[in-house]
Order: C-alpha cells, then structure tokens, then sequence
C-alpha cells in the first residue's frame, strides 16, 4: 500500500457559504518501494560418534537483511512529512551446536539428552544515510546496543563530590568523566552492552526406568543487558500530595538519615540534561537459566489394561524456577508492571484404545 498515493476524506472546505466535504493528500507514491529482501548462508556438518551415542549437527550460518522498509522525512513545505523507502541492510551470523546424547543404557535403565547452544551476532551492514547518527553511535554497531554515561555509585557526602561535578548534590548519581576534559556531555557517553543475548542455550534430559518416565526441560540466555524496570521512581515516591507506591528498594534511597544509599536522593542531578543518551545505573545482566519443565509418567502394566491399548498416569511441572541475579522480577519480562509468570502443576491419565 505504502507504493501508491492515497488522499484521505476529512478536510471540508467553504465555496461562498456552502461547506463541502474535501480530501487531502495523505500519502506519497513510491512506486520504486519494494519487499525487504532475506539472504541465508547456512554451512552445516552432520555428525555421528561412538556408534551413534552423540549425534549431532554444527552449523555456520548468516542472514541478511536487505532493502529494510523505512520512512525518510520530506521538506517542511510538503503536504505530508513522510514517505516509505528501502534504506538499510542489516546482518545476523552465527554458530549452532546440538547434541543427543546416548547416556546410560544399563538393564532397565536409560537416559538420553539433548543440548542446543546457539551464539548470534546481529549488527548494522548499512544505515539510513538520510538519517544523522549521534556521535557516539557507529556506523556497524550490533543491534539492540545501548548507549550511555557509566555511573559510581551515589554521592554519600561532599567529599565524594567529584571535580567535573561541583554542582552535584548529595544523593545524586555519580557519573564517570570517561574522557577526563572535567565535563560531562556526549563526549562521555560509551557502549553499555546489548539488549539482545549472545549466547542461548537448551538442555533436555529423558530418563526411563521400566514402567516410569521422567523428563526435564531447561534453558537459559546468556550475554546480555536489560534495565531494572522495577527500582523506584524517587520523584513519584516523594510527592506528598499523591506519591506513588513503590518495591521494597526504596528502602535504599540516599536521604539525610539514610547516607549509606545506594539508590539515588530526591534532590534533582544538575547534569542530567547533560546525557544525550542514557547511563548503567539501574542495567544489570539479564543472564538466567530457567527450569521450564518436569515431567513424571507411569506407564501402566499391559497386563491390567484388558482391552485398553496402553495407560500412562503422568504428574506435569511448569516455569518451576529460574536462575540469575538479575534483581528484578523475571529478566524475561520487560514491562514494568507485569504480571507475574505462573508456576502449575498438571495431573492426569492419557488413554490410548
């Protein structure tokens, strides 16, 4: 749709005293506007070792995006400020490893896994030349990276007031003069880490002993940041006409009878409007393992079934625990109100006539 130009009712307009119903351009023709286009590399080994007790498959592969849809601003005289373009090209590459696993075969007994890890490298092949980058960013950085000043903690008293910050107040974050020129602005401003994870991994394990089943399911992400959506608001908190509720991390708000805090003051940063980006204060890793899924199953004898086919009584476990030290709720979630995944627990019998 983005290709043709379209006009739009809603803009009357008066002939002598007569109103009438009137159109307007509302959108430009590209006829030259095109599908963004896909390019995939994939160099893959199949392997088998020890008599098929590992199976597995490695690949190299890359993706490329090309020809990605944007909108590109027009002049300031024209009757619409925006018209849809190609520009831009992005690139994804990578290594998979997986792996199933033979690892016990013993009588009764047996027990096999499988196990996926995946590394992936997105970045910029080629930006919007019509749209300006800041200073700091590059031209090839990854995707999902986050830009800002680096932080010290907080200012507990006036002698960790820092010499480019003399207007600092007590409680106010401490910034990091990357640099050393004795200010801070854009110059200061660094590569913070991604948003998005490096490294992703599964692991799966299948046991079996006689009639009993039992399976187990996990995985993580790994090489990544993400903001602690849930530290307080210290503005929204200290409004005494209608302050807001807040988690128990308010407890650690630097005030004048709390000089050991580690969450910034009320009193207001005079060097905030300095940033032109962000700053690690409230980003931590987002690495974290979580323990999907156990599930236990007993197969009942065949003998006792008569004209049943089979019956398997299982007893099922989901989103059980995660792992990390991320601090907030879930490092999966990024609302800042969310809610919360739920642990169930599911018993049944599976039937088969």
């Amino acid at each position: 749709g983005n290709t043709l130009q379209l006009y739009s009712p809603g803009y009357p307009f008066v002939i002598g005293q007569t109103r009438f119903n009137g159109i307007a351009l509302s959108q430009i023709a590209n006829p030259d506007l095109s599908w963004e286009k896909i390019t995939t590399m994939n160099l893959g080994i199949d392997f088998g070792l020890f008599t098929n007790r590992i199976v597995g498959n490695f690949d190299l592969f890359q993706r490329t995006a090309n020809d990605l849809l944007d909108f590109n601003a027009l002049p300031s005289n024209n009757a619409v400020g925006l018209v849809a373009d190609n520009v831009g090209s992005t690139r994804s590459e990578g290594v998979e490893l997986e792996l199933n696993t033979t690892n016990l075969l013993h009588n009764a007994f047996t027990w096999y896994s499988n196990i996926n890890i995946a590394y992936t490298k997105s970045y910029w092949k080629e930006r919007n030349p019509r749209v300006a980058l800041p200073p700091f960013v590059g031209e090839k950085d990854e995707l999902g990276t986050i830009y800002g000043w680096k932080t010290d903690g907080v200012i507990q008293n006036e002698d960790e007031i820092p010499a480019h910050m003399p207007d600092a107040n007590l409680g106010n974050i401490r910034y990091v003069d990357i640099n050393e020129d004795g200010r801070l602005d854009s110059d200061d401003v660094v590569n913070l880490g991604s948003s998005i994870p490096r490294w992703n991994l599964g692991f799966g394990n299948d046991f079996k002993y006689r009639n009993f089943d039992l399976s187990i399911y996990m995985y993580g992400s790994f090489g990544f940041k993400l903001y602690n959506n849930y530290a307080p608001n210290v503005f929204s908190i200290s409004q005494s006409t209608n302050p807001s509720n807040t988690t128990i991390f308010a407890r650690d708000i630097w005030s004048s009878d709390n000089t050991d805090g580690t969450i910034q003051g009320v009193a207001p940063n005079p060097y905030d409007g300095n940033n032109p980006a962000s700053n690690d204060f409230n980003i931590e890793s987002g690495n974290f393992v979580r323990l999907s899924n156990i599930n236990l199953g007993y197969t009942l004898p065949s003998s006792i079934l008569g004209s049943v086919k089979s019956a398997r009584v299982f007893f099922s476990l989901q989103d059980i625990a995660v792992l990390t030290n991320y601090s907030g709720f879930d490092p999966e979630f990024s609302e800042a109100n969310p809610y919360p995944a739920s642990y169930s627990t599911t018993f049944g019998i599976d039937i088969k006539f």
